[in-house]
């Protein structure tokens, strides 16, 4: 880390004090998670004094802003409700132990890759950590707030298609178009910085703004609704397309049907919304299958592919407690059996190669535990549904790419999730009133 750097990190965290010692922050500490939001959008990362040649590439190391001030905010919200530990703070503390002895121990290798996937674990954890610190506050203004940054990703990806650049810091010029086999593939990528990260990114972006708009149906909702379906259709991401599915899958099955108005109102729908896509499908079938199928390439196969390599090979020297090491699997493939492959498309996948079977484990005691609490704050159907979409939304997602990589995606994931899960109780649980 040079100079600069170092002063820029101490000029934030000065900033960072004097907000949270100010008036303005006065019993609204959440403002903090909306500054994390807003430095999440801008995509900025430091680059440290590091650098390395390996599999014939030249990479160094970048931290993502976020990851500094996601850890600055959790020092400046500590207050009692700090001392109170939960089971969710203990699981990702023995994980992130696990990941770190992996590098003690020198298993690590590929030490890029290695911080390219710590920094999301870590921000899991602070995010936990913050929300702990400062719950008992009204959830709306951080969901709310999505709606904006949906816009932004919308115009963003908009733009992005209309210049084939990326726009985003350190990455301006770069072209949004890849190479599939022979062809050449114009895929939007946002905020999230690549295309398959757009999608899923997408997906869980979709689920929020969705969630928004059944609850104050106004200019801003419907906006941010119909840019995020703009971008999601650009980035060309088939699981983000079923990630969006799910989501008015579940609110559809979840809202009520308690009476016969409603059920015809659901019927009408269901039958507006499959003739849309019978329209669609007959004028614009062999489009759609060339641009998702043919041009982008047919990746399930592929996918297949390394997860049978995967099972056949790498998993015979994975053990219950530990893995190959954490960001190790394109490094440990190649020089130990060599095999040069992608990184391991599937987050859960990913954790029980690297990190070993009970990590595995524990990261599913952990989504499964989050859930059930996320859940148990909710006080209507609109926000039951919300917290199942965007659940399934994203494990679907997560495994169908190498969404360990992501930290937008599980930035925005964890602090959706966690939102609700220290969210302010409602009047009618104050009052011991069953829902």
């Amino acid at each position: 880390m040079n100079v600069k750097t170092f002063i820029e990190l101490v000029v934030i965290t000065t900033i960072m004090f004097i907000l949270n010692n100010s008036n303005y922050f006065k019993n609204k500490k959440y403002k903090n998670v909306i500054i994390l939001l807003f430095s999440t959008c801008l995509a900025i990362s430091i680059k440290i004094n590091y650098s390395q040649y390996i599999i014939g590439t030249g990479e160094c190391i970048y931290i993502p802003l976020t990851l500094f001030l996601i850890g600055i905010i959790s020092i400046f919200t500590i207050n009692n409700n700090t001392k109170k530990i939960s089971l969710d703070n203990i699981l990702m503390i023995i994980f992130l132990i696990t990941i770190f002895i992996s590098y003690a121990s020198k298993q690590v290798y590929d030490v890029v890759s290695f911080w390219k996937i710590v920094p999301t674990y870590l921000s899991i954890f602070f995010i936990g950590f913050i929300f702990k610190n400062i719950q008992e506050y009204e959830y709306h203004n951080v969901t709310n707030f999505f709606s904006y940054i949906a816009i932004f990703n919308g115009v963003l990806g908009i733009a992005q298609f209309i210049t084939n650049k990326k726009l985003l810091f350190g990455q301006f010029n770069s072209s949004i178009y890849y190479s599939q086999g022979s062809e050449l593939v114009k895929r939007v990528v946002g905020i999230a910085g690549t295309n398959n990260a757009g999608g899923n990114l997408g997906a869980i972006l979709f689920a929020v703004v969705f969630f928004n708009y059944l609850k104050r149906k106004n200019t801003v909702n419907l906006s941010a609704l119909i840019l995020t379906s703009i971008f999601s259709i650009l980035t060309l991401t088939r699981i983000g397309y079923i990630g969006i599915t799910i989501v008015l899958f579940v609110n559809l099955i979840m809202s009520k049907w308690n009476s016969m108005s409603k059920i015809v109102k659901k019927i009408l729908i269901i039958a507006t919304c499959a003739i849309i896509v019978v329209i669609i499908i007959a004028a614009f079938g062999d489009k759609i299958h060339y641009l998702l199928f043919e041009q982008r390439g047919n990746t399930q196969d592929s996918r297949k592919i390394q997860f049978d390599f995967i099972f056949n090979n790498i998993m015979n020297y994975v053990g219950f407690w530990s893995g190959i090491g954490a960001g190790q699997y394109k490094f440990y493939a190649y020089n130990f059996i060599g095999y040069s492959d992608l990184d391991i498309h599937s987050e859960y996948l990913n954790i029980m190669v690297e990190n070993g079977i009970a990590m595995f484990i524990l990261f599913i005691v952990l989504n499964i535990y989050l859930l059930v609490r996320a859940l148990k704050k909710c006080d209507d159907k609109i926000e039951q549904a919300f917290i199942v979409g965007v659940f399934l939304a994203n494990l679907v997602c997560s495994n169908f790419n190498p969404n360990q990589y992501y930290i937008v995606n599980n930035l925005f994931y964890y602090l959706l999730i966690y939102c609700f899960v220290y969210k302010k109780k409602s009047n009618m649980e104050l009052l011991g009133v069953r829902r």
